[in-house]
C-alpha cells in the first residue's frame, strides 16, 4: 500500500504545479506589497587599525648655526670602554609584576649594547616573592621568578646588577621600612649564596635603593648596610658589595656623606664601592664630590652611578621625560652626557631606565625609558645604540663655533684597530640646526675606495614619538623609530676627509667611514 500512496500524492503534486503555472501565464508576476520595515544601515568600510606611515624626510629649522670639528687618526688616543657607560638600571614599574612582559624587552635592550642591567625590589613582595615565613618561625625562600628574570638578563650576554632591596611582608614590615636586621642579613645571605650555587660568583651587589627617598635617616642606612655586607661576603668572598645609592648626593639626611665617613672609620666592615644616583644634573659634578669626601676618609674605591637621567619624574606628560629628541632627557642630551661620562672618573654609568612603564596605558606620558612600555624604541635608544658601534679607540675631537665651547653642540670621534673604520659622532643640544663642517686627517685610506654612511636622529627620523604620540603604534620597528641610513656613498680612498654636515636641532648624526 505505500508505493500507492506515494504515486497518488505524485499525482496530486504535478497538478498543482501544472494549476500555478496557468494561473502566472495568465496574470503576470505578482507586484510585492511595499515594505514596512527600515532597511539596515550601509556603513562605509572599516579603516586600517592605524595609518600606513612611510620614512619620514628631515625637516630643517628656519636658521642654523655653524661649526667646524677636526681629528686625527694619527693621534694615539685612548682606549673606549663601553662598559663604562652602556649600562641601566630597570625601574620598578607595575608592569615588573609580569615577569614576561621585562624578559620580552631584554633582547631589544641587548640590541642597544647594554652590558649591564640593575633590577632592584628583589626582596619584597612586589615582583619576586623570594621570602616566606613558615609556621616555625623560620624563612623560605623561592628563586623561581628571581632567576626567570636574571637567567634572560645574562641570556642576552648581559650581567646583572642586583640591588637588595626592599623589605618582605614575611618581616612584618612595609616595604620600605628599615627590615629588622637578624632576618635581613639571613635574606641577604640566601640571595648570594643561590647564585653561588649556580656558578655566579664575583658578582656586584648594591645594599638598599634610595633610602633618601624613603626617608631614612644615615643611622638607618648604616644599621641595614652593617648587616648586609658580611652577609654578602660570607656567602661569596669574590663577591663586590657597596652602597649608599641615594637619589641625591646632597639630599636630606646626609646619607652620602656620612656614609663615606662610617666607611673611611670603620675599614672591618667591607665597602668595595660606592653608589649614588645622578638627575637634575647635565653634567658629572657629583662623581667629583663623591671623589672628593672618598678621599678625605682615605679610601681608594670605585664610583658607581647606578641611576641618572636629567629630570626623574616620569608622567609630566608627552614630550617630556626621554619621549622625543628634543625632550629634556633627550637624543642630544644623552649623547651629550654620555660623551662626558667617558670622562668622568665614576667606575660605571647605569642610565634609568632601559624599559619604561609608569603610564602604562599610554604610549608616551614623559616617562625615560629607552623603549616604551610596548616595545618601540626611543630617539634616546638609538644613541645608545650609536656608542655601541664606535670604535675601540678614542681620538681627540676639537669643535669651534656656535655652542661648542660647552659642548652643547659637541662630538666624538673613534678609531678602530680591527677594521680601520673611523666614525664621527655628533649632537645639537640647541633649537636650532647646526651646519658643520668636519675635517678628518691622516686617514689610513690613500688607497682603495671608502664607503661613508651618515644615520640621523631628528625631530622626525629615528624617533618613534613623531610616528604615534598619541596612538599605538602596532608596526614593529614603527617607520621611523630607529635612525635611519640618510646618505650611503663609496668614494676613492683619500688620507682626508672634509665635508659639511647638518647637525639637526635636538639631534644626533653619526659618520663611519670604512674601507670597501
Amino acid at each position: 500500500r505505500l508505493p500507492r500512496r506515494t504515486h497518488r500524492r505524485t499525482i496530486v503534486a504535478v497538478a498543482a504545479v501544472a494549476l500555478a503555472a496557468a494561473l502566472v501565464a495568465c496574470t503576470g508576476s505578482p507586484t510585492p506589497a511595499p515594505s514596512t520595515t527600515t532597511p539596515p544601515p550601509q556603513y562605509p568600510a572599516q579603516p586600517d587599525f592605524a595609518p600606513v606611515l612611510q620614512p619620514a624626510e628631515f625637516v630643517p629649522t628656519a636658521d642654523s648655526t655653524t661649526a667646524t670639528f677636526t681629528a686625527s687618526y694619527a693621534d694615539t688616543g685612548v682606549a673606549y670602554d663601553q662598559d663604562k657607560i652602556l649600562n641601566a638600571s630597570q625601574g620598578g614599574y607595575a608592569t615588573m609584576t609580569n615577569p614576561r612582559w621585562f624578559i620580552d624587552r631584554l633582547p631589544q635592550i641587548s640590541e642597544l649594547g647594554m652590558k649591564q642591567v640593575r633590577i632592584d625590589h628583589v626582596l619584597n613582595d612586589k615582583y619576586y616573592h623570594v621570602v616566606t615565613a613558615q609556621p616555625d618561625g623560620t624563612y623560605a625562600y623561592d628563586f623561581t621568578r628571581l632567576d626567570a628574570v636574571v637567567d634572560a638578563i645574562l641570556a642576552e650576554g648581559m650581567q646583572p646588577l642586583i640591588a637588595l632591596s626592599y623589605t618582605p611582608s614575611a618581616f612584618g614590615k612595609r616595604d620600605y621600612r628599615v627590615p629588622p636586621l637578624t632576618p635581613w642579613a639571613e635574606a641577604v645571605g640566601a640571595v648570594v649564596s643561590h647564585y653561588v650555587s649556580l656558578g655566579h660568583t664575583g658578582w656586584d651587589w648594591e645594599v638598599w635603593n634610595e633610602p633618601d627617598y624613603n626617608r631614612w635617616s644615615a643611622e638607618d642606612y648604616i644599621s641595614v648596610y652593617r648587616a648586609s655586607a658580611p652577609a654578602v661576603k660570607a656567602a661569596d668572598p669574590t663577591a663586590r658589595v657597596g652602597g649608599a645609592t641615594a637619589s641625591y648626593y646632597t639630599s636630606e639626611g646626609d646619607i652620602s656623606p656620612t656614609f663615606i665617613k662610617f666607611a673611611g672609620a670603620n675599614r672591618d666592615v667591607p665597602v668595595d664601592f660606592f653608589s649614588v644616583h645622578s638627575y637634575s644634573s647635565d653634567n658629572w659634578d657629583v662623581v667629583d664630590m663623591a671623589r672628593a669626601d672618598l678621599t678625605a676618609a682615605g679610601l681608594d674605591i670605585p664610583i658607581q652611578i647606578t641611576e641618572w637621567a636629567l629630570n626623574p619624574t616620569m608622567n609630566l606628560g608627552p614630550g617630556n621625560g626621554s619621549d622625543s629628541n628634543s625632550s629634556p632627557t633627550g637624543a642630544a642630551y644623552v649623547a651629550r652626557r654620555l660623551s662626558l661620562g667617558l670622562e668622568s672618573g665614576a667606575e660605571r654609568l647605569f642610565y634609568f631606565s632601559p624599559v619604561e612603564g609608569l603610564s602604562y596605558w599610554l604610549p608616551y606620558n614623559g616617562d625615560l625609558g629607552l623603549l616604551t612600555v610596548d616595545g618601540h624604541r626611543k630617539s634616546a635608544g638609538n644613541v645608545f645604540e650609536m656608542y655601541s658601534h664606535l670604535g675601540d679607540t678614542l681620538i681627540p675631537l676639537s669643535g669651534t663655533g656656535t655652542a661648542t665651547e660647552n659642548r652643547a653642540v659637541g662630538g666624538i670621534a673613534t678609531k678602530d684597530s680591527t677594521t680601520s673604520e673611523t666614525t664621527v659622532l655628533l649632537w645639537n643640544t640647541t633649537g636650532s640646526d647646526a651646519a658643520a663642517t668636519v675635517k678628518l686627517t691622516d686617514l689610513p685610506y690613500s688607497s682603495g675606495a671608502i664607503r661613508v654612511t651618515q644615520r640621523m636622529i631628528s625631530g622626525t627620523q629615528g624617533n618613534g614619538y613623531f610616528d604615534s604620540s598619541t596612538t599605538v603604534m602596532p608596526s614593529r620597528p614603527s617607520p621611523n623609530e630607529n635612525a635611519p641610513v640618510v646618505s650611503d656613498t663609496v668614494v676613492a680612498g683619500s688620507r682626508t676627509y672634509s665635508e659639511e654636515i647638518t647637525i639637526p636641532a635636538t639631534g644626533v648624526v653619526e659618520v663611519r667611514i670604512s674601507p670597501t
